[in-house]
């Protein structure tokens, strides 16, 4: 079970995304074209093409396809797989350099090609998801804005805290 809150962290970890306004509701877009949104009804709109949509129906309850995508009741899926779908419907709707550089990302996380110190992989790919990968451009972000990416938890910011104090650098 996940929650609209989730929904919106999920959507903008990912790299490019923003807010938009969708009718009488919110949605999120990358490079100006809507991969997720909040239907009336409160549940999760994803943009996907015709295999991912039609494997996720045959995956999860409660999932009904449309001409352009999904609409899945929030209450019937798990964070783990909302986040996986809201990036398959990110994957679908980004440009491909932009696809590009997230698959780059998340080979650098994987690989701990970073100087982020003894946080867990989660963050690590949270933090390469949004373009950060050194303390450097670590310190040039804002404290609240790392923390409120998904897979950043109080002890990974406790954790970049402490490594950018070790280099006389703040938040």
């Amino acid at each position: 079970m996940t929650s609209r809150a989730q929904l919106r962290k999920a959507a903008l970890a990912q790299e490019g995304a923003e807010q938009v306004e969708v009718g009488p509701t919110r949605g999120w877009a990358v490079a100006g074209t809507v991969f997720a949104a909040l239907a009336d009804d409160g549940r999760a709109a994803l943009s996907l093409g015709i295999e991912p949509r039609t494997r996720m129906a045959g995956e999860l309850p409660g999932v009904q396809t449309t001409s352009s995508g999904v609409l899945v009741d929030l209450t019937a899926i798990d964070g783990m797989a909302l986040n996986y779908w809201v990036h398959e419907a990110w994957r679908h709707c980004a440009p491909a350099g932009a696809v590009d550089a997230s698959v780059h990302a998340a080979r650098a996380a994987a690989e701990g090609d970073d100087d982020f110190g003894a946080i867990g992989a989660p963050a690590r790919r949270a933090l390469h998801g949004a373009g950060i990968g050194s303390l450097d451009e670590l310190a040039a972000r804002d404290r609240d804005e790392v923390a409120a990416l998904h897979g950043i938890g109080p002890r990974a910011v406790a954790t970049l805290a402490e490594a950018l104090a070790e280099r006389g650098a703040t938040w």
